[in-house]
């Protein structure tokens, strides 16, 4: 038996990529609008201005464009296809809407307009564009934008959520400054509104939660991956607390906080750059509860530690369907990468 690979995106379903690019909209819709209420509506009616009620859209409007004004510049430079008819084809097939609108929500709330440019236009030309457009990245575009911004701005460039460590203080990142006001609780909502900014993609975890559902009944997701990711994380995390002796919230906290429910569903789950094979979904995923949780126990960088280990496993997409290949043929070759898990696994608890 052999595996054939072909220019994705490739899912496990008999819906269109289009059809699956509009499922993952509608699951982005009640986000989008919750964050324009609770990071908009609720400080417009605090302070009345009218830039903090239309932030999320001013941004997503400036990634999304970006993002797609490169794709047809791009177009038009770069590639031999000049008639309108071609141009308007490739720019509908190559879904530049997603990677800016990705960006968008990825992105800390609060951002300047630079930063927002610089990750969307990045994402799009060196995440997407440099690799021969959609389907053939090997790495999810968006987070190569949101790295660059790293890169580029450093801690200069936003402030987010404040996230608190086992001990009890704030957690140290790459880019943001985490030790900040006091969150507020908006009880009636069961959620938690930060005065300073946190991205849109770690403020509602319960709407996660049902875009992952609403995902997996319409077979527009490899839900594997996602399953496998969190569940790593959580038993990690409370592996880790009872060694420790940390309550156990701690354990569920450190799977909705730092935006892990968000990479876990939308981001790790990439079509183009995700295993085809079931095996391979499923090694995905424990890998990545793995290496982020190692990341984050281990490291300073806890909001980070998602992004460099989606990007870091993306390298490893090929490698993960081979072993699933081979695993079909001789089972006994699961033996080797589940050792490897395992060693990584016991890394945080040692150093």
């Amino acid at each position: 038996m052999h595996l054939v690979r072909k220019n994705g995106p490739f899912i496990e379903s008999k819906l269109s990529t289009k059809k699956i690019m509009r499922n993952v909209l509608i699951a982005f819709i009640p986000i989008i609008m919750f964050t324009f209420y609770i990071k908009g509506v609720v400080p417009f009616q605090e302070n009345g201005k009218i830039l903090d009620l239309l932030w999320i859209f001013i941004t997503l409007s400036i990634t999304i464009s970006v993002s797609f004004i490169t794709e047809i510049l791009f177009q038009l430079l770069f590639t031999k296809r000049r008639k309108k008819e071609d141009i308007i084809f490739d720019i509908k097939h190559n879904y530049s809407f997603m990677t800016g609108l990705l960006v968008g929500l990825l992105l800390p709330y609060g951002v300047n307009i630079l930063v927002m440019v610089v990750a969307a236009l990045s994402a799009t030309v060196i995440g997407k564009l440099l690799f021969g457009g959609f389907g053939n990245n090997t790495f999810n575009p968006a987070l190569v934008g949101i790295l660059i911004a790293i890169l580029l701005f450093g801690g200069s460039y936003s402030k987010l959520s404040q996230e608190y460590n086992y001990n009890g203080g704030c957690n140290e990142s790459a880019i943001f400054d985490l030790c900040a006001e006091e969150p507020y609780l908006i009880e009636d909502l069961n959620y938690t509104h930060y005065d300073i900014q946190t991205s849109p993609a770690d403020i509602s975890h319960i709407l996660c939660v049902i875009a992952l559902g609403f995902l997996i009944i319409t077979k527009s997701t490899k839900w594997r991956i996602s399953v496998f990711y969190l569940s790593t994380a959580f038993i990690i995390s409370a592996i880790f607390g009872f060694i420790h002796s940390i309550d156990f919230t701690n354990s569920i906290d450190s799977v909705i906080g730092g935006g892990l429910l968000f990479y876990a569903v939308f981001i790790s789950t990439d079509s183009v750059t995700t295993p085809v094979t079931k095996t391979g979904q499923t090694l995905l995923g424990i890998s990545l509860g793995v290496l982020t949780m190692l990341f984050r126990l281990s490291t300073p960088y806890f909001y980070e530690a998602a992004i460099f280990s989606i990007l870091i496993l993306n390298m490893f997409t090929k490698i993960f369907d081979k072993i699933a290949l081979m695993f079909k043929q001789k089972k006994s070759i699961i033996v080797f990468p589940t050792i490897i898990l395992i060693v990584l696994s016991i890394v945080p608890f040692v150093v």
